[in-house]
């Protein structure tokens, strides 16, 4: 059997998305230090979307705000410690 991975990484795969939010997280790692260190970020569409001093806190936030799409959460100040990249499409519980 073969398989077709091509759509695994294509600009709309979720696993392409969660990537480009994680690159977004990065990119405002600064202000999110000064903002949010030690509480949890999640960001969807580039954009902080949820704040929460939990992770299934903020995560339950932003799925209300954007619904079940791939999203990148972490922990602000804490990422080699912990890391989440959330792929689903549906409701999910985070445990740490």
């Amino acid at each position: 059997m073969e398989y077709e991975w091509g759509h695994l990484l294509s600009e709309s795969s979720p696993l392409r998305i969660a990537e480009q939010e994680m690159e977004a997280y990065w990119r405002m790692r600064d202000k999110l230090l000064e903002a949010y260190k030690g509480r949890w970020v999640v960001v969807a569409r580039g954009e902080v979307v949820a704040v929460g001093d939990s992770a299934e806190e903020a995560a339950k936030l932003a799925y209300s705000k954007v619904g079940y799409r791939p999203v990148y959460a972490n922990k602000v100040g804490e990422e080699e410690k912990v890391m989440r990249r959330i792929y689903r499409n549906a409701p999910a519980t985070l445990e740490l």
